[in-house]
């Protein structure tokens, strides 16, 4: 009647399945390898970090921005509309998590929404690093197992207060009216 309609049952066979489930556990233990290789070659030079991670060359006024970032305690960015302001801070922040230890990023804005936006642009990012150098993101909170912490807080000045920060990017700040924050 049927019979090509019909599929047969196809059997495990055990002998059969062993050198293959040995063959893919070896490439797995190479595949570590390669990964931990690749991330001990990671610059902690950040533009090195944009080209090598990020696949992005940045500008001439991006490039001043890193060099600013590396100098100074405090820096505004002043740029206009989509200059990519929010893409490379996102990128030099990505970059201290990664190669400092125990440091605390708090990110703010002027909506909830919109620091969660900025949390997922470094997420996106991460997700370019090797399997072993972050741990799950969250929707608000980016880990590294180096202790590191990136976090998005709410626009107010009171929910990043008591907390050891490395440093903080406060996106949009002249558009928030100004508390006093100390």
């Amino acid at each position: 009647m049927l019979d090509w309609f019909v599929k047969k049952a196809k059997t495990l066979r055990l002998d059969e399945f062993k050198p293959k489930w040995g063959r893919l556990q070896g490439n797995k233990a190479e595949i570590d390898q390669a990964e931990v290789r690749h991330a001990q070659q990671l610059s902690s030079v950040p533009l090195e970090f944009c080209r090598q991670i990020i696949d992005f060359e940045p500008t001439e006024y991006q490039k001043e921005l890193i060099k600013l970032y590396e100098e100074n305690q405090f820096l505004a960015a002043r740029w206009c509309r989509q200059s990519r302001k929010s893409w490379i801070i996102s990128a030099l922040l990505l970059d201290d998590a990664v190669h400092i230890a125990d440091s605390y990023i708090a990110v703010m804005g002027p909506s909830w929404r919109q620091t969660k936006l900025n949390i997922r642009r470094i997420a996106m990012f991460e997700r370019k690093l090797s399997q072993g150098s972050y741990l799950k993101p969250q929707k608000t909170r980016l880990a590294f197992p180096n202790g590191s912490v990136i976090e998005a807080f709410p626009n107010n000045p009171d929910t990043c207060r008591g907390f050891s920060l490395t440093r903080v990017w406060w996106e949009k700040l002249i558009l928030q009216r100004m508390t006093r924050i100390c």
